[in-house]
C-alpha cells in the first residue's frame, strides 16, 4: 500500500483545517499523523468550542456578514514619503519609485503598464501581510527604509482567485483566496471542511443576489477587492409530532425552502393514521426520490456534476469522495497533462437509479471512509447518470470522443441491472487513457479498496517511468546539443585554420612579387671609388651583410635592398647602430651622404 508521507498529510490537514504550521504538527503528533483520527478530533474540539461560547454567559448574536472594514489612507502627499520597490518579473527585475501615499490600486495600475499585463490579470505576491487595493504603502511598507519585493504573475482567467472574508461559528473570521473557475457549491464543500458545517445544514448570508449552488462564481458579481460572506448552522425547533396523541413527545424538524412545513402534513388527517413499515431500505422505490442525479434537460457537464454531487450528498450524506464538477474533457486533461508526478488516475462512478444495487454500493464502497478519503486523496473522481437514456446517449458519445470506439463497445450494451458501476483508468506511457480495473456490487469492500491501491501504485509507477523516459531523453538531447556545438566550433576552427593558411599563403605571395619588384627596381651595386660609400647590414639571423651605394643615393634606396632580401618595411625596421636612431624618421628622399 503507498503511503501518504508526512508532508502530504501535514498539507492535507492545513488545507483542511487551517490551522497554522505549529498547531497542525501538535494536532496530527496526537494521534500519531493518522489524518482521519485528526480531523474528527479537530471537528469535536470545534463543535466543543462553538458549544462553550454559545452558553448563557458568554453567547453572542451570531455573526451577520458585512463588508470588510478596510484600512483608511492615513498618510497624505505633504507627509508621504519615496518607497523603492522591486518588481520580479519573467527573470527581471523592475524597480518602481513611488511615495507612500499612494494606494496598492494605484500602484498596480503603474506596474501593470510598465509590464504590459492588464490590471485585471496581475497578481503581486511578497507582501508582509494580507492587503487590499484600498491600503496606502506606507500603510504597509514599514519602516520607509525597509527592503520590499515583490513578484509579479499575470493570471489567466482561469488561474484567477477572488477574495473572500468569511465569518463563521463560533466568531471565526478567516480571509482566503477562491478560484472563480470554481461554483458556488465547490466553496460551499470547501467551508464545510473549513467549518465543520454540512453544505445541507448551512445557512448562508451575503452570496450575490441570483446566486445558485451551480452559478460559476466568475459570473457572480462577487465585490472586489475582498467579499464579505457569513454562513450559520441551520437553527432546529421543535414541534409537536402529528403521531403523538398529546403525550407532549416531540421530534425534531428543520425548516428549510424545499419542503413546506403544509406538504408534511397534509397526508394526516385526525384518524389514526396508516403507516407502513420498510424493513429494508432498498425496497424504497427509486422514483421516491425528488429529484434525479442528473436531470434530462440539464445540457452543460459541469453543471450537471454540481448537481450530481449536491444530489448525492442529499440521498448518501457527507461521507463520499469529492466529485470533480467538470466536463470530461476538462477531467482527462488534468489527469494528462502538467508535472508528471502531480497527475491523479481518474475514477468514473456511473449510477442507475432502477438499480436495486445503487443503494448498497453507494454505502459499503462509495461512502466507506476509508475508500472515500483515498480516492479524494489519490483520484480524480468523474460521475455521471446513467437513469435516462438521454443521458446515456450524451456519456457513450463522450466516450468515444475521448477513450474511442473500443471503450464504447464495452459500456453501451449495460442494462440497469449491470449498475453502478466504478470504472478505474489509467494512461501507460505511450497509450491514451483506458479502464484498467471496474469495481461492482459484486466487489468486496477490501477488495475494492486493494484494487484501488493497487491502481495508484500502478500509476504512480507509470508516471516514474514516464519521468525517467523524459529525463533520459532531456539528457540525451542535451548531450547531442552539446555534440552539435562542438562539432560547430571544430567545423568553425578549421573553416578558420584553412582561411588563415590561405590568407598566409597569399601574403607570402604577395612578399615574393613585391621582392622580384625590389630586385627589379635596385640599380647595380657601384664599384669601389670617390662618392661611393659601403654600408654593413645586420639581418635578423644574426648574419652581417656588406652593400656599396652612392653617396647621393636617396635613403629610400636601403628599403628597397632590404625587401629584394625578403625584408618587408611592414615587418621591419632599418636602425642606426650609432647613433640608436630609425631611419624611418628621416625623409626617404634624403641623401644617405649629405
Amino acid at each position: 500500500m503507498a503511503e501518504q508521507t508526512r508532508d502530504d498529510i501535514l498539507a492535507l490537514f492545513e488545507a483542511s483545517t487551517g490551522m497554522d504550521l505549529g498547531s497542525s504538527i501538535s494536532c496530527l503528533e496526537e494521534v500519531d499523523w493518522d489524518l482521519t483520527k485528526a480531523l474528527e478530533k479537530f471537528k469535536s474540539r470545534s463543535q466543543a468550542q462553538a458549544a462553550t461560547l454559545s452558553s448563557p454567559r458568554t453567547a453572542t448574536p451570531p455573526p451577520v456578514a458585512s463588508q470588510p472594514k478596510m484600512p483608511t489612507p492615513t498618510a497624505n502627499f505633504s507627509s508621504s514619503y519615496e518607497l523603492c520597490i522591486d518588481v520580479r518579473y519573467e527573470d527581471e527585475t523592475h524597480t518602481f519609485r513611488v511615495y507612500s501615499s499612494r494606494t496598492i490600486a494605484d500602484f498596480k495600475k503603474q506596474v501593470s503598464v510598465k509590464l504590459n499585463i492588464p490590471s485585471t490579470h496581475l497578481h503581486l505576491s511578497g507582501w508582509s501581510r494580507v492587503v487590499n487595493d484600498d491600503m496606502t504603502l506606507g500603510d504597509i511598507i514599514r519602516p520607509r527604509s525597509a527592503s520590499v519585493c515583490l513578484t509579479a504573475e499575470k493570471r489567466s482567467d482561469e488561474d484567477r482567485v477572488v477574495s473572500l472574508q468569511l465569518t463563521y461559528p463560533p466568531d471565526c473570521v478567516e480571509e482566503f483566496e477562491f478560484p472563480v473557475k470554481n461554483s458556488i457549491l465547490e466553496l460551499k464543500q470547501f467551508v464545510a471542511v473549513k467549518s465543520g458545517i454540512l453544505v445541507k445544514d448551512q445557512v448562508w448570508s451575503g452570496l450575490p443576489i441570483g446566486a445558485t449552488d451551480y452559478s460559476v462564481i466568475r459570473n457572480s458579481n462577487f465585490k472586489n477587492p475582498i467579499h464579505a460572506l457569513a454562513v450559520n448552522k441551520k437553527t432546529f425547533v421543535t414541534a409537536e409530532s402529528p403521531l403523538s396523541s398529546g403525550s407532549g413527545n416531540n421530534i425534531p424538524l428543520s425548516f428549510d425552502d424545499q419542503e413546506p412545513l403544509e406538504e408534511i402534513y397534509s397526508d394526516y388527517s385526525d384518524s389514526e393514521p396508516d403507516i407502513d413499515l420498510i424493513e429494508d431500505m432498498d425496497d424504497i422505490p427509486k422514483d421516491n426520490f425528488k429529484d434525479p442525479m442528473i436531470p434530462e434537460h440539464c445540457v452543460d457537464q459541469s453543471e450537471a456534476l454540481a448537481l450530481f454531487s449536491d444530489n448525492f450528498e442529499k440521498r448518501y450524506g457527507p461521507v463520499h469522495p469529492v466529485f470533480y464538477c467538470g466536463s470530461m474533457k476538462e477531467v482527462i486533461h488534468r489527469a494528462t497533462h502538467g508535472q508528471l508526478l502531480d497527475r491523479r488516475p481518474v475514477v468514473v462512478y456511473l449510477h442507475h437509479d432502477r438499480s436495486i444495487s445503487s443503494n448498497i454500493f453507494c454505502e459499503k464502497i462509495l461512502c466507506s471512509k476509508i475508500i472515500s478519503d483515498y480516492l479524494t486523496m489519490n483520484y480524480l473522481t468523474w460521475a455521471w447518470d446513467m437513469t435516462m437514456p438521454t443521458n446515456t446517449t450524451r456519456f457513450l458519445d463522450n466516450v468515444s470522443l475521448h477513450f474511442g470506439e473500443e471503450t464504447r463497445k464495452q459500456l453501451s450494451g449495460l442494462g440497469p441491472s449491470n449498475y453502478p458501476l466504478l470504472l478505474i483508468f489509467q494512461k501507460k506511457p505511450g497509450s491514451p487513457l483506458e479502464i484498467a480495473n471496474m469495481l461492482t456490487i459484486d466487489t468486496p469492500q477490501d477488495d475494492a479498496y486493494n484494487l484501488l491501491v493497487l491502481g495508484y501504485e500502478e500509476h504512480l509507477a507509470a508516471m516514474e517511468q514516464l519521468q525517467a523516459t523524459n529525463e533520459a531523453r532531456i539528457q540525451r538531447e542535451q548531450i547531442k546539443q552539446e555534440q552539435d556545438v562542438a562539432y560547430n566550433e571544430s567545423a568553425e576552427k578549421d573553416k578558420q585554420t584553412q582561411r588563415n593558411r590561405i590568407h598566409s599563403q597569399e601574403a607570402k605571395l604577395r612578399e615574393r612579387a613585391a621582392q622580384a619588384d625590389a630586385l627589379k627596381n635596385l640599380p647595380e651595386e657601384p664599384e669601389k671609388g670617390e662618392g661611393i660609400t659601403s654600408i654593413r647590414f645586420r639581418y635578423p639571423s644574426g648574419e652581417l651583410a656588406n652593400r656599396r651605394f652612392f653617396g647621393s643615393d636617396r635613403i629610400g634606396l636601403l628599403y628597397i635592398y632590404a625587401q629584394s632580401k625578403g625584408f618587408h618595411p611592414d615587418r621591419h625596421k632599418l636602425m642606426l647602430n650609432y647613433p640608436k636612431k630609425d631611419l624611418g624618421e628621416y625623409p626617404s628622399n634624403a641623401n644617405l651622404v649629405g
